[in-house]
């Protein structure tokens, strides 16, 4: 591994390069699925509110909230709103601190009057509508309201109700004796009595308010689908960034890892080229065509792999833990028992790839043996018109393809047709309309993957077959390494050894190219998925068809459906 490190080293800077990218790319992946979770939660839940001041509000609504705020934040509330035809518009000019304070004012009026305008809706015709005292009782009720909502039903609150409470309000700040002091002294007893649980529950409330108000004004709806345009806009953006970088990482990695390969063959055939007789003598025509071709080839992947996967991996590790933990969202020991599972896993595949790996081994010392035996059965006729290079090539390299057949590809093919048939039937037996949905890119990715199966086994092909020449070249060269000696032809041999050695590094780079562009873009039909099973499913999640845990499971079992079609593309 030193050596290989020290052949990345020649290529510093564009390692560096690359692995700014990845940080990117890891970014992009983390940052994902919050905003999944912003299209759901905030989206869909909240109506598409973030925050518990209103963009906009109605005069009545202000003054209403105006009267449960202490007196300095009553007029910093009534400033920081502007005329706007029959509404006020929040200033853009406010600084975020302004804003903050805003905020932190307005969450217990917004409470106070959304659960006013919940009891007024919940009150039987002819009866008289709460005052301010029954608003304390409200706040002081929070703490039960988990059994009165088990034994009653109650009415969401409309516009209407808003209206109306709204209106109450006014009215009593008219009464004689009316105070602001009394009413702030009201609410903190109140919500003082409360458990500091029930307090942060209580505080989503404000939402609903500010929810309600939209929808007494008639913008509820446009609101709404202005922040999931806004949010899915950002996620595609997000999602596009992460193609270019991913697609940029395949290509850089693929060239500085052709070029490794490429360097490595120079040099070493310009070493065997000027070896002396003693040490051509040591050395057999089949083990140096091996060590300047099949070594070189693995010594290349593993620097694709050390530059794509190695390094990624624990960025990404690192990058989700520190992003878990800065959520604080109190689930820091699911992070345990995620590494728990993960070492477990870990475990699992370990002894699984060691007896497959054993396995094949032994499959292809079989094979080896029959073909050696074949060889040997052959007339010399076969021999005069086939290289030795080809021979070789059959022997060594070919029959590693075979291993690599029996030791991961039969595997992975029975493991991902089982995955991809059992998501199906699972999502078409939980939601047929949903699975329909989820299908909707199928075709697409049908068609994608036929082009890159063309390609890939084009590409694949030429490298075998520069491969071929190459040793072939090798082959006949390395035997007569004396006779290129005797005559001074070193110079000649190592500019055409060159040719051919360029010709192969360039169809390496295709190869991997071609692998380069084929994940990210399923990567990105993915989040498209993604994105209309968001779509969708909030339309039918508003519409009562479906519960949001259902979406939810759907946006899982879509980022699974695509991870095993991807990979049997590349298989095959």
């Amino acid at each position: 591994m030193t050596k290989i490190f020290k052949q990345l080293a020649r290529h510093w800077a564009v390692c560096l390069v690359v692995f700014a990218l990845l940080f990117v790319q890891a970014y992009c992946d983390l940052s994902l699925p919050d905003y999944t979770s912003k299209i759901v939660d905030t989206g869909i839940q909240q109506g598409g509110i973030e925050s518990p001041l209103p963009d906009t509000v109605r005069q009545s609504t202000l003054d209403a909230l105006s009267l449960l705020m202490r007196e300095e934040d009553a007029a910093a509330f009534q400033n920081a709103y502007t005329a706007d035809g029959d509404v006020l518009r929040l200033r853009t000019d406010l600084t975020a601190d302004e804003r903050t304070a805003l905020e932190d004012a307005v969450t217990t009026p917004d409470i106070v009057l959304y659960l006013a305008a919940a009891q007024a809706a919940n009150t039987p015709a002819g009866q008289t509508g709460m005052g301010m005292t029954g608003l304390a009782e409200m706040q002081s009720a929070g703490s039960t309201a988990s059994d009165t909502d088990t034994e009653t039903e109650t009415v969401a609150p409309t516009a209407d109700d808003l209206d109306t409470v709204c209106g109450q309000f006014a009215a009593m700040s008219q009464m004689p004796g009316f105070s602001r002091d009394a009413v702030q002294q009201q609410l903190t007893g109140a919500i003082g009595q409360l458990d500091e649980t029930v307090v942060e529950n209580m505080k989503s409330q404000s939402l609903l308010l500010v929810q309600l108000e939209y929808e007494a004004q008639g913008i509820a709806h446009d609101v709404q689908m202005h922040y999931l345009y806004k949010v899915g806009g950002q996620m595609l953006g997000l999602t596009l960034l992460m193609v270019a970088v991913s697609i940029a990482v395949g290509f850089l990695a693929s060239r500085v890892s052709a070029a490794i390969g490429r360097d490595l063959r120079r040099e070493t055939f310009s070493s065997v080229i000027h070896f002396s007789n003693a040490e051509i003598e040591n050395f057999s025509t089949a083990s140096l065509i091996t060590r300047t071709t099949n070594d070189i080839q693995q010594v290349q992947f593993v620097c694709v792999m050390l530059l794509r996967m190695v390094a990624y991996a624990p960025i990404l590790g690192i990058g989700g833990v520190l992003h878990v933990v800065g959520n604080s969202s109190g689930l820091s020991w699911i992070i345990v028992l995620d590494v728990a599972i993960l070492l477990l896993q870990f475990i699992c595949n370990r002894l699984q790839y060691l007896k497959i790996q054993e396995t094949g081994q032994n499959i292809v010392y079989t094979l080896r043996n029959e073909l050696m035996a074949h060889v040997e059965s052959l007339s010399m006729r076969f021999f005069d018109l086939t290289p030795v290079g080809r021979i070789v090539t059959r022997i060594t390299n070919d029959t590693e393809a075979v291993n690599d057949l029996y030791a991961n590809t039969i595997v992975r093919l029975f493991r991902n047709v089982v995955k991809i048939i059992g998501l199906a039937i699972i999502m078409m037996v939980m939601n047929f309309r949903m699975a329909m949905l989820s299908f909707v890119l199928v075709p697409v990715m049908a068609a994608l993957t036929v082009v890159f199966r063309k390609l890939s086994r084009k590409t694949y092909q030429i490298v075998k077959t520069r491969i071929t020449t190459l040793n072939t070249f090798l082959s006949e060269h390395l035997s007569g390494m004396r006779v290129i000696q005797i005559f001074a032809r070193e110079k000649e041999k190592c500019a055409e050894f060159e040719e051919k050695n360029e010709s192969l590094y360039r169809a390496g780079v295709r190869e991997m190219m071609v692998f380069a562009i084929f994940r990210p873009s399923i990567y990105f039909l993915s989040v498209i998925a993604m994105a209309i099973i968001l779509g969708g499913g909030s339309a039918l999640v508003l519409d009562g068809v479906i519960s949001i845990g259902m979406l939810y499971t759907f946006t899982e079992y879509i980022s699974q459906l695509f991870t095993p079609v991807q990979e049997l593309a590349e298989q095959f």
